[in-house]
């Protein structure tokens, strides 16, 4: 998540809170298989939005490379 400093939306800021609720879940003696699949797939969905936010991130910051040495081009 460190990679994703400065990027605020709701999926960055829930993060930290899914993280504390596996945490928490994994620690539940009585958790049941179905609590088990259920905060797994909470986890992986969480990922996942962090992935993507991740890929988008670095797909804008190569268009705007892509923009800044187009321009030099031009002013060469």
């Amino acid at each position: 998540m460190r990679s994703l400093t400065g990027v605020s939306n709701p999926t960055t800021d829930s993060a930290p809170l899914v993280l504390a609720e596996a945490k928490k879940a994994f620690a539940d003696d009585s958790l049941i298989e179905q609590g088990l699949r259920d905060i797994l797939q909470t986890v992986k969905d969480a990922i996942a939005s962090l992935e993507s936010i991740k890929e988008s991130q670095s797909a804008t910051k190569i268009d705007n490379l892509k923009e800044v040495i187009t321009k030099l081009k031009a002013n060469a």
